[in-house]
Formats: structure tokens, C-alpha cells, sequence
């Protein structure tokens, strides 16, 4: 029997960071639901109820920082592995600001192989 595909629900405004998120994913056989903005993110995370949130920080609306409280107060999203997406200008604060709240953090100009790894520990 082959292992259930792990659910990933993608939040970012940005296409392109969407589209290679998605190929990376892909190959590590997980389904992708995505959404261009946190509040449409909150809503899909109520129906499909994710095994990881990847979350970018600057969105329009609803940025990631509001995006991820609203989630963390949600009893049914206190356990699931958020993984935040960043530039590099606001790495640090990500860092700092989040400590306990999101299971880590990634650069988006990061090259896909580095990336597919650090996403490996949460799809596996």
C-alpha cells in the first residue's frame, strides 16, 4: 500500500515563487492546495485542513505575520508544521519574531535542491 500523499497548503501572492514551491512539492509526491493571500489561505486551511502550511511573509491584506497568528490560534492548526517563506531583508526579524510559532523558515532565492530538502523533513 503506498503512503498517503501529504496535503501542503501553499499561501504567497507571488506567481512565481507559487509556481516553483509547487514543482519542488511535486516532487516529493505531496498534494498542493495554493492560495494567493492569507485570507483566502484561512478558508482553505478550514477545509482541507493541511499536514504543512509553507506561508509567505509579505502579502498584501493579510500579511504572513497576521496569516500565522490567526492560524496559531486555531486549536486545530497548533500542531501543524508552518514553514515561512522570506527575503533575505527580513530573515532576521522572521527569526527573532517567530521563535516557537513556525518550524522554520526558508529564503525564496534559495536554490530548489536546498530547498526541497529543508521542505523533506515536513513531507515525509
Amino acid at each position: 500500500m503506498t503512503a498517503q500523499k501529504k496535503r501542503v497548503l501553499l499561501i504567497d501572492d507571488s506567481r512565481l515563487a507559487l509556481k516553483k514551491l509547487q514543482a519542488i512539492l511535486s516532487q516529493l509526491n505531496c498534494d498542493v492546495i495554493e492560495a494567493e493571500d492569507g485570507k483566502s489561505g484561512l478558508l482553505l486551511a478550514e477545509k482541507i485542513e493541511p499536514d504543512l502550511i509553507v506561508l509567505d511573509v509579505q502579502m498584501p491584506e493579510m500579511d504572513g505575520l497576521e496569516t500565522l497568528k490567526a492560524l496559531r490560534k486555531n486549536p486545530k492548526f497548533k500542531d501543524t508544521p508552518i514553514v515561512m517563506l522570506t527575503v533575505q531583508s527580513d530573515a532576521k526579524t522572521v527569526a527573532q519574531a517567530l521563535t516557537g510559532q513556525i518550524q522554520d523558515y526558508i529564503l525564496k532565492d534559495s536554490d530548489p535542491q536546498s530547498i526541497r530538502e529543508r521542505l523533506r523533513k515536513y513531507t515525509s
